[in-house]
């Protein structure tokens, strides 16, 4: 699925985590759950990212401003 990120954000504020699965079904079915969202998921093109509105702009600078406490 991918790599887990070992600094110290990720794990304290992030609180990620990782896992492995030694089933080899239940690791199927996780893969096949994984992959079919990425299905449904919509590719950000650059064009519609530059068009956002200022509001949805405004949102994301305050909640990288305030992301540190998050």
């Amino acid at each position: 699925m991918g790599s887990g990120n070992f600094d110290y954000r990720s794990f304290e504020h992030n609180f990620e985590t990782n896992v492995l699965i030694y089933d080899k079904d239940i690791a199927q079915k996780i893969e096949k759950f994984f992959f079919g969202h990425c299905k449904k998921e919509n590719l950000l093109e650059k064009e519609s990212f530059k068009k956002r509105s200022i509001y949805f702009k405004f949102m994301e600078g305050l909640a990288k401003f305030f992301s540190p406490l998050l």
